[in-house]
């Protein structure tokens, strides 16, 4: 494909190519790119013919999500990876090229993952919706956790486009705040609903025109099916919180389900879209 040629589309389906930055080897003919054509929850390294677009090869092993360098040759690339329960890793790999299949063999590892006996990992969990998606989501128990107790629970939310809370990596650092929630005995909930990102665009783009809209319907639901299948959630209980559109969103939930939101926490929320400057703003 060159600047000359007409362009030609590789890769179809719904699912997201998630990094801007990919790698061509001209000599091949291939190229190289970050995605989520498996599974929505987990980036993979995957590799394309752009002179005979056919198959989409995937170079990552599966149930984690990787984040890949590749040398300038295109031969080897270096993989960190972690899972929702698995703290990063790091390896180095080797490309191997067949005329029937590109697959990888692995040379090093240069990290290994470690244990934390004492983290609280979150669980995750996905279900059905009403508007026929499969929604994604994780919840932290709250660390005093005891059976049939039910303990009061915080909805963390963004909801917003260009952000994807529930994906199977290890969060660490980024939930802190999640995790002083659970220290003090409540239970935390995430949900990625129609509007955020790595869906595809059919998907993100559900808010289009219409914020806070759908984003609270999605929220609830989610929030009701998982009350329904634990014992641990006081419906009684709850609070919803967010950052941002995560901000925005908290204060929509206790406008709109007062009967569902008993506290809003809006960190930094949008209360006037005439002044709140990104590019979904103006679209």
């Amino acid at each position: 494909m060159s600047c000359e040629s007409e362009v030609t589309q590789i890769t179809t389906g719904d699912w997201e190519v998630s990094s801007k930055e990919i790698w061509v080897d001209e000599t091949r003919g291939l190229v190289y790119f970050l995605g989520l054509k498996d599974t929505p929850l987990e980036t993979h390294l995957y590799v394309v013919s752009y002179q005979t677009p056919g198959p989409v090869y995937r170079l990552t092993e599966l149930r984690y999500t990787h984040n890949v360098t590749l040398d300038k040759a295109c031969s080897m690339f270096v993989t960190v990876f972690s899972a929702v329960n698995s703290a990063p890793q790091s390896a180095l790999y080797r490309i191997e090229i067949s005329p029937e299949s590109v697959q990888t063999q692995r040379l090093a590892i240069i990290m290994s993952s470690t244990d934390f006996p004492d983290y609280s990992y979150p669980e995750m969990f996905n279900y059905k919706s009403k508007s026929g998606h499969t929604m994604y989501g994780m919840y932290y128990r709250p660390h005093n956790y005891q059976q049939g107790v039910r303990y009061p629970t915080v909805l963390f939310v963004y909801g917003g486009p260009h952000v994807q809370l529930v994906t199977n990596s290890f969060k660490g650092l980024k939930h802190v705040r999640l995790h002083t929630l659970a220290a003090e005995g409540f239970a935390v909930v995430i949900i990625d609903g129609r509007g955020s990102c790595s869906r595809g665009i059919k998907f993100e783009s559900h808010i289009k025109n219409r914020l806070g809209t759908t984003e609270i319907e999605d929220q609830v639901e989610g929030l009701q099916w998982l009350a329904s299948h634990v014992d641990f959630i006081d419906e009684d209980r709850i609070a919803i919180h967010g950052w941002s559109y995560g901000g925005y969103l908290s204060l929509m939930g206790l406008a709109q389900r007062p009967d569902i939101f008993k506290v809003s926490i809006a960190g930094a929320p949008v209360v006037d879209w005439h002044l709140y400057d990104t590019g979904y703003t103006e679209r």
